[in-house]
């Protein structure tokens, strides 16, 4: 990436990020400062959100130093495989909050398998599309993709979290589409997937 893209990206990134606080502070002010669940802390919230805040710098930080083009064929599978076997956990012993099975605990820490198949769904389909190049406009070729794709969604689908499998399918088509691939392959995945919706 060129030095003043990278520049942008990162005014970008702390522009949302401090939005964010903001938004968190005034949407939580009223409740934390008037309940002692939260010790009567009007910033309970956002002191919260800014260390993740930060952390998600630190981790920006990081990401900047890996050479993603040197490691990206040897992580984005593993990386992928490494997702579903959480989203498995999830369902399998994650807590049962209103009804729905979405966090894992691990360390004291809660988070979401599924907001992280995101980054692991578009890590992976750069590293198979680069690879498959002008062979992506063969179906049979991108049946890999689709396999673990359709795991992805149907383990999300069943915390449930309808909203963001199709948040999910939704990145996953607009790289195909993206890379070339056959407009009648995306429009009948995509009437499949919504009748797949529609029936469940």
């Amino acid at each position: 990436m060129k030095k003043g893209n990278e520049y942008w990206v990162l005014i970008i990134a702390l522009s949302l990020g401090m939005l964010g606080l903001l938004m968190v502070f005034s949407s939580s002010l009223v409740m934390t400062a008037s309940s002692s669940d939260f010790g009567s802390d009007p910033y309970f919230f956002v002191k919260r959100q800014g260390i993740w805040f930060m952390a998600g710098l630190f981790a920006l930080m990081v990401a900047r130093s890996i050479d993603l083009e040197k490691w990206r064929p040897y992580l984005s599978l593993p990386f992928l495989s490494f997702n579903i076997v959480l989203l498995v956990l999830v369902l399998l012993i994650g807590p049962e909050i209103n009804g729905a099975h979405r966090w894992l605990v691990l360390g004291g820490f809660q988070f979401q398998p599924a907001e992280l198949t995101k980054l692991a769904m578009i890590f992976y389909m750069a590293d198979f599309l680069a690879r498959r190049g002008e062979k992506v406009r063969s179906f049979t070729r991108l049946l890999p993709a689709l396999v673990l794709f359709g795991l992805c969604l149907i383990l999300i689908e069943r915390e449930p979290d309808l909203g963001t499998a199709l948040v999910v399918a939704g990145v996953f088509m607009m790289m195909l589409f993206a890379s070339g691939a056959q407009v009648s392959h995306l429009v009948g995945m995509s009437a499949a997937g919504a009748m797949v919706v529609v029936l469940s």
